[in-house]
Parts: C-alpha cells; structure tokens; sequence
C-alpha cells in the first residue's frame, strides 16, 4: 500500500519595477518568447528598453519570488512598446522582426499594413510579456491591470499628453503542426 501525502509550499510573489539587476533575466525571457528566431535578434535592446521605460516613465512589471536572503530573476513581465515614436532602437528592431515576418504571408498584410500605419500622431503599441511556463497564469491579469494603469497616467502626464493608441498588438508564441516539419528548403518562421 502507497500513501501519498500532498505538500503545499506558500509562495509570495513581488510585483515590482524592472531594474538593472533583471537585464539578462529579461533577455532570457525575452529569448523564450521569439524563440526560434531569438539568436539572429538582439534582444538586449529590448531588455534595456524595459528597463528604462520602468525606471525613468513607471512603466513595466517583473514577477519575482519574496526572498529576503537573495536576489531572485524574474519570472515574469510586462510592458509596453510603442509603435510610432522614432529613434528607439528596441521598437525598431521589434517592428523590422515583425514586419518581415508578416510580409512572408498574404494573410498578415491586414497587420503588416496596420504597423507600417503607426505613427506619433496614430501610435501602436505592441505589449510586451512572458512568463515561466511553472508560473501560474493567475498572475497575467493583475499584471495587465497594472500596466494599463501605468501607460495611461504616463500618457497623461507627457508634455504635451500623448496621444492615444489606436491599437494594441499582442505577441504571443503559437505552435502548428506544420511548423515542426522539417522542410530544408525553408526557415521556421515560428508563427
């Protein structure tokens, strides 16, 4: 006769600001989330970019386990990019990766055309997110929430106020059946 006994462990989780300690744990995250196409990317850029938007606009959450005794890496995040501001190196790289992903198919033309459209004046913003798979997905909504919070008081507080975005694009990774064929000819796209 086998007894099973089951344990419960209390985990408290912070919810706090990116900072520079989290840089290659937000890569690392980032790495995950564009998979195969992460090593031909830098997504250094995009793990600075997260940073700084946290640190000098209140934008931007990090998932960590409550240790006092030691500094833990993030298993989660969020936040925001936008589409249309000129010169930022992460949105660049962003909507170059997305663009030539989408212009391969004739069914992302509607999206394709719709990031070529953004502008200051007509921002996108591309939500930016992921989580460890063990983490429980209770943690997502709270999480956006909070960043609908965040975006919209630094919208209202930029001088002069931003502008308001006319869509709001979610990245997520998906798997088919056909993506997991090898085809020599051609590159996964890992869409």
């Amino acid at each position: 006769m086998v007894c099973l006994t089951q344990e419960f462990i209390n985990v408290e989780f912070d919810f706090t600001a990116p900072s520079e300690i989290d840089y290659q744990a937000l890569k690392r995250l980032f790495q995950q989330l564009f998979y195969t196409h992460a090593p031909t990317m830098d997504l250094g850029v995009v793990a600075d970019y997260v940073v700084n938007l946290s640190q000098n606009h209140g934008i931007g959450t990090v998932v960590k386990v409550d240790d006092m005794e030691q500094v833990r890496d993030p298993y989660a995040v969020i936040s925001a990019l936008t589409f249309g501001e000129k010169g930022v190196p992460a949105a660049d790289l962003l909507r170059t990766y997305l663009t030539t992903q989408l212009a391969r198919s004739a069914k992302g033309k509607p999206l394709l055309d719709l990031i070529n459209s953004a502008s200051g004046s007509k921002p996108l913003v591309l939500l930016l997110h992921e989580r460890m798979i063990n983490l429980p997905a209770q943690v997502m909504p709270p999480l956006l929430r909070m960043l609908h919070e965040e975006y919209e008081e630094g919208r209202q507080e930029a001088t002069p106020p931003a502008a308001e975005p006319t869509h709001l694009l979610v990245f997520s990774r998906g798997f088919s059946a056909d993506a997991l064929e090898e085809d020599a000819d051609q590159e996964p796209t890992g869409l």
